[in-house]
């Protein structure tokens, strides 16, 4: 499924292979990501508006292309996402699953 999703703001998925039954991932690393509860936190009080815009119109931008290919991500929160450098990166596509039917997008 992360193979099918190329988008900048999605860690691509580089291989995949089995130890004794144990599933691996080799995923992009996103260096220096800082995870949302830092962002959020009460020390940082200067979370504006425009912020808070351009911070949704991304999130959106990446559903909208993930739901474009038939995906769906089905665990969306805070904490799924990583900020670096002022780009917001969706993580944890482990309860994502492909759209079953039509009416499954709704």
């Amino acid at each position: 499924m992360l193979r099918k999703l190329n988008h900048p703001q999605i860690p691509k998925l580089y291989d995949m292979f089995d130890v004794r039954g144990i599933p691996h991932l080799v995923m992009e690393y996103i260096l220096k990501g800082i995870r949302s509860k830092r962002l959020f936190s009460r020390k940082k009080q200067t979370f504006g508006e425009k912020e808070a815009f351009f911070l949704l119109a991304d999130v959106l931008a990446i559903v909208q292309h993930i739901h474009a290919h038939e995906i769906v991500h089905r665990d969306l929160r805070i904490p799924n996402l990583v900020f670096r450098d002022g780009v917001v990166y969706v993580i944890d596509f482990g309860l994502a699953r492909f759209f079953m039917n039509k009416m499954d997008r709704f």
